[in-house]
């Protein structure tokens, strides 16, 4: 040991090559061994990589059926709606009508040359017929009957027919090349009879077509181009049984519609109208279209119009309900229904929606006395008869009061039977003369009054005596007090405040303090008045104030007023909802008590703004994308439905929730073909109050392919390839973070990766070495996406997925790296390593940060720095493990 450190510091003074040769040796094995130990195991574990699951792709449209739906498995037998064989030597003739379909390939000799005859055979099936679209395939066979058994036994092949075809027209030169990849092969054996059934197995085809309501045009039949044999097998016109036809058997769950109402219950009045949000959804991918009854009494005058009848779901529709002035009041039931609009199949749901209808004229009273002019003696009794009429339903309590009573008098409303009488009692003081006396009646936030006169005359003394002590014993009797409450119904989150207004009247002067308390509050739920134990009259501006703990649901507590041995109660009826935010005028009138009015805060009508962030959005074709919609309540409650319109007709759009009453929803966005920009107005609905927001969608024709696998791997169609696509657009592009990450890569990626694949195209070593380095890149994906099942979605799991898999792809693609540390020993130290866990760290936050108040600058840069740092990660610390070794070493 002591003769290498002495070497390695003599190396400029000429020492001797043996020691150069001994210290290089032991060197180069001190790092072989540290790159041995330490790269080993990651190359195992990216080899065990792909014993970890696949995490099926989200799909772009979520429903949860309700609980009570149940989908048991279902099994079709479709016979062939189209079959015919395509035979090369005669391209241009058709064989729909002949009685078999041949599937062979012969070489045909002459004595001037050698040709080869190809025939193949096209079969479809109506399958939509029968099966819904957005179905749960669960097995899939196409069955044929052999006719013509092989000479030596051949191999069947069947492929996807990629357009469609008819049977009377179809020609082998229109079709023998419109099929795509290989979908299953069989081997039908020589010893094969007439009558032997051949079972392919399709399922995989058949499950993502009718899963996502594609197009199926049919399938060919061929057998390989290495082949000198053939069979054929019976036609539909050709077979002597219905059962030797050929046949698709498919067994499958079906999909189903959910329909949901913004409101299920309305009060209109007669002129009235209102408008109801309609949400459809479900797996079902077909058009459906809406319909409605009435069950029970049908109203005459109710007018009912939908935005949209019928669409492809999901879609939403506004129902109009336009109430006339002749309608009836009564309650009506209507039933609005969802079903499949074509299709021999029944899938529907329905949601009940309860009308009722309320006069047009406000509940109210009349009132009336009698008679207009009544005359008494001084110390006699002055009766007038009161009226009060109901008007519209009207059913409150009314409270009377009267002013212009003489002086010197008292007086009292005396209910008798179904009649009230007003009496007036005059003493010997009260002054003769002519009076004008107002009733007042009170009652339902409503107010009446009437007039009447009365003339008291001069009396003798006589009478005067007895008329003193009638006085005296009406005074003691009438004295007193009531109150008004207003509103009688409240509505309080939690969190918020209510008012209400009390009004103390008093009685016959009546003059002692009149105080004010509440029972049977909720837990949870404090009240106090800005007035309190004073004489009547006066109002009282009374606050409800809720906690976070309040419990939700409807309460009654009393209000109580008591004062001169006197009490009067009044019943509020208390609805608690969940928390929402108010406004500031609210809070600061809670902490003030200053409040005026009659109920502000719950009873104020509803309003609120919308906002969509980013406000552009850039799709490919068939690729998914989403945007945040934003509603914030500015006063009162409600629910606000979303939809969307100014799309192109093959985009699909959801929202994720459809409606809410604050808070933000997630537009997702499946591009079809149609390319171009689009301004998308997002409305958000509640009754008949409407707010909108804009962005613009750009849909462009770039090739957003994943060019270089597809050009490895030789097509778009090949798994990897659609894996890597449906990784990008359904999962990445679904959260903000993600899409927001792919802005930033794209703009790299397709800036070099265009002749990058080119050059592999040409290159089938090329192709072989780039499908070898992509395979890993797959595999972390796929791990990534089994972990990324198992949280919940949402921008905070892609952050957590992306670091994951950044970190894996540093360890299998950057492991070279820390070889580097062997010549730049800089790279191996531990500040470095702390700087880019930091960094990592840091960006994760930012990202988050930049997630939540949707500001994309924030979002771009900070997911690009987590995804460079987390691949940096693993080389350097491989570098540091190895240099510390290595430094060990030396040390021995």
């Amino acid at each position: 040991m002591r003769r290498s450190v002495r070497a390695k510091g003599s190396i400029h003074r000429g020492i001797r090559i043996s020691e150069i040769s001994i210290l290089t040796f032991r060197l180069f094995h001190t790092e072989f061994h540290m790159s041995i130990r330490y790269l080993v195991p990651l190359m195992v574990l990216s080899l065990l990589i792909p014993a970890v699951p696949v995490a099926s792709l989200p799909p772009t449209i979520t429903y949860t059926p309700p609980p009570w739906y149940i989908i048991a498995s279902i099994m079709k037998s479709l016979p062939a709606s189209e079959d015919a064989t395509l035979n090369s030597f005669t391209p241009s003739d058709n064989f729909g009508s002949e009685p078999e379909l041949g599937v062979a390939r012969r070489k045909i000799s002459t004595n001037v040359v050698t040709y080869t005859i190809n025939w193949y055979s096209v079969v479809n099936f109506d399958v939509y017929s029968l099966i819904p679209p957005g179905s749960e395939v669960q097995a899939a066979t196409l069955t044929l009957t052999v006719k013509q058994p092989p000479n030596t036994g051949v191999d069947v092949q069947v492929y996807p027919l990629t357009k469609s075809f008819s049977e009377s027209t179809v020609t082998w030169s229109s079709h023998a090349n419109s099929y795509g990849p290989l979908i299953t092969t069989k081997h039908i054996s020589f010893d094969a009879h007439d009558g032997t059934k051949v079972n392919f197995d399709v399922t995989a085809y058949v499950k993502g077509k009718v899963g996502t309501g594609s197009a199926i045009h049919g399938f060919l039949l061929k057998v390989p181009s290495s082949t000198d044999d053939g069979v054929s097998f019976y036609s539909r016109e050709g077979a002597p049984y219905d059962s030797w036809k050929p046949t698709l058997v498919i067994t499958y769950k079906g999909p189903y519609i959910d329909v949901v109402a913004s409101q299920t219950s309305l009060n209109l009045k007669q002129g009235e109208k209102a408008y109801v949000q309609l949400a459809i959804g479900g797996t079902f991918l077909g058009d459906a279209e809406l319909s409605h009854k009435w069950v029970g009494p049908t109203p005459s005058g109710i007018t009912l119009t939908y935005s949209k009848t019928s669409d492809k779901v999901p879609f939403a529709s506004t129902l109009e309900i336009d109430v006339s002035d002749s309608t009836a009041p009564g309650e009506y039931k209507l039933e609005v229904k969802a079903k499949n609009k074509e299709g021999n199949y029944n899938i529907y749901d329905k949601v009940n929606i309860t009308i009722q209808v309320t006069s047009a004229q406000e509940p109210d009273f009349s009132l009336s006395v009698s008679p207009q002019s009544v005359t008494v003696t001084q110390g006699q009794v002055a009766e007038y008869s009161v009226a009060v009429t109901p008007v519209a339903g009207f059913s409150g309590t009314v409270q009377f009061t009267a002013s212009g009573i003489p002086p010197g008098s008292t007086y009292q409303f005396v209910s008798s039977g179904s009649t009230i009488y007003l009496r007036i009692t005059t003493s010997a003081s009260t002054p003769s003369g002519d009076y004008t006396i107002t009733v007042t009646a009170e009652g339902g936030g409503k107010t009446h009054t009437a007039t009447v006169s009365l003339t008291v005359t001069p009396a003798s003394t006589s009478s005067s005596t007895a008329t003193a002590t009638t006085t005296t014993t009406t005074t003691t009797t009438t004295q007193g007090f009531f109150i008004r409450v207003d509103p009688s119904a409240v509505t309080l989150s939690r969190g918020g405040v209510a008012y209400l207004t009390v009004r103390v009247q008093g009685i016959s002067r009546f003059s002692s303090p009149v105080t004010l308390s509440a029972s049977g509050l909720p837990q949870g739920v404090t009240i106090s008045s800005n007035v309190n134990n004073a004489p009547p009259d006066f109002t009282a501006n009374i606050t409800l104030v809720a906690t976070n703990s309040a419990p939700i649901g409807t309460h009654q507590f009393t209000l109580m007023a008591s004062g001169g041995g006197i009490t009067r109660t009044s019943t509020v009826t208390l609805t608690v909802t969940r928390t929402q935010n108010q406004t500031q005028s609210q809070t600061q009138q809670a902490q003030t008590g200053t409040q005026t009015g009659t109920g502000t805060g719950t009873a104020q009508r509803f309003d609120f703004s919308i906002s969509v962030t980013p406000t552009t959005l850039v799709l490919n074709p068939s690729s998914t994308g989403s945007v945040a919609v934003t509603v914030r309540r500015v006063r009162g409650s409600g629910t606000v439905m979303l939809s969307a319109s100014g799309l192109p007709s093959d985009v699909r759009v959801t929202f994720n929730p459809p409606a809410l009453q604050e808070g933000t929803s997630s537009l997702v966005i499946q591009a079809g073909q149609t390319t171009g920009t689009f301004t998308v107005v997002v409305t958000g609905t509640s009754g008949g109050l409407k707010r909108s927001a804009t962005f613009q969608l750009q849909i462009r024709a770039e090739e957003s392919r994943c060019i270089i696998a597809t050009a490895a791997f030789g097509s778009e169609l090949a798994p990897e390839v659609s894996y890597l696509r449906g990784f990008r657009d359904a999962t990445v592009m679904a959260t903000y973070s993600g899409s927001r990450f792919l802005t930033v890569f794209n703009a790299f990626y397709y800036s070099w990766s265009p002749g990058v694949a080119a050059v592999i195209r040409g290159s089938p070593v090329l192709a072989s070495i780039t499908r070898a380095a992509i395979t890993p890149l797959i595999y972390a994906l796929k791990a990534g996406s089994t972990l990324y099942s198992f949280l919940p979605s949402g921008d905070l799991s892609m952050i957590v997925m992306g670091s994951l898999v950044s970190l894996i792809l540093g360890s299998v693609y950057l492991w070279p790296l820390s070889l580097l540390s062997l010549k730049f020993r800089r790279l191996s130290d531990l500040k470095y390593l702390k700087v880019a866990s930091v960094i990592a760290a840091g960006s994760a936050i930012l990202l988050g940060v930049g997630a939540v108040a949707m500001i994309d600058p924030l979002a771009m840069v900070s997911a690009s720095t987590l995804v460079l740092s987390c691949l940096s990660i693993p080389p350097l610390t491989l570098s540091r493990l190895m240099a510390s070794r290595a430094t060990s070493s030396l040390s021995h």
